[in-house]
């Protein structure tokens, strides 16, 4: 049987310099897994890498700000710790939402920058199934009907703006009110691949408007965040106006 573990990752930016993502170098201060039927579990270590201005609100919230705080362990022994139970649990396949872009290579690269050689070895030849590409087909037949209303977030040939986990789960009618901590959005992917293994589930439970919704306050939140501007517009009426400024 293939023993699954779900994962996600917090850090300290995007690490986006001129010649694309991870450039500049980016830190891990927090792994959420899920092995089997037990609750999702978050460590934390201390990294030495600064926060990135588009991360540090994020690492500010509730579990992360008190995780950061009493944080025991290294970077290193984190994510060491981590994959000693990964193999402890004979995982094969680890599960993710846009780990192919993201969380993979980074969680890779950063074990080999720490001098984790064998542990980076491991992750890398196990297989990762990225959820996010599960929903991108589903969305594509749930919002077949839909063109030219949603082209600003979901416009063909584009990096849909609607494809985040938080977004989609609003869709799906999963609560994210805890989002952006480890464990709980290690919860919510594994919600969201439920559904999205079936694609006529997915299509059946899909709220069109809930998404959209969602999807426009989480972008006016962030490009709010990015300028240094508090981030409680919630999408309700027009946009404030220093958000573009």
């Amino acid at each position: 049987m293939n023993r699954k573990a779900f994962f996600d990752l917090e850090t300290t930016g995007i690490g986006k310099g001129a010649l694309g993502t991870f450039t500049d170098p980016v830190g891990i201060y927090s792994v959420g897994y899920k092995l089997g039927n037990n609750k999702a579990t978050s460590m934390f270590g201390k990294t030495d890498i600064p926060m990135e201005d588009g991360a540090r609100h994020i690492a500010k919230m509730g579990e992360n700000a008190r995780g950061i705080a009493g944080a025991q362990m290294t970077e290193k022994a984190m994510l060491q710790q981590f994959v000693t139970q990964l193999k402890d649990s004979g995982v094969e396949e680890l599960v993710g939402f846009n780990i192919h872009n993201y969380d993979s290579p980074l969680l890779e690269k950063r074990m080999r920058h720490l001098g984790l050689s064998a542990e980076a070895d491991y992750v890398k030849n196990i297989k990762h199934t990225d959820v996010m590409h599960m929903v991108k087909s589903s969305m594509d037949h749930a919002l077949s009907g839909y063109e030219g209303q949603i082209d600003w977030e979901y416009g063909a040939g584009k990096v849909p703006r609607g494809l985040s986990l938080e977004a989609v789960a609003r869709g799906l009618g999963i609560r994210t009110d805890t989002a952006h901590a480890a464990a709980t959005d290690v919860e919510m992917t594994q919600k969201v691949h439920d559904i999205a293994s079936n694609g006529d589930e997915f299509i059946k439970r899909f709220n069109v408007s809930e998404w959209a919704k969602a999807t426009d306050e989480l972008f006016i939140s962030k490009e709010r965040r990015q300028r240094g501007l508090p981030s409680e517009y919630t999408g309700e009426g027009p946009i404030p106006e220093e958000s573009f400024h």
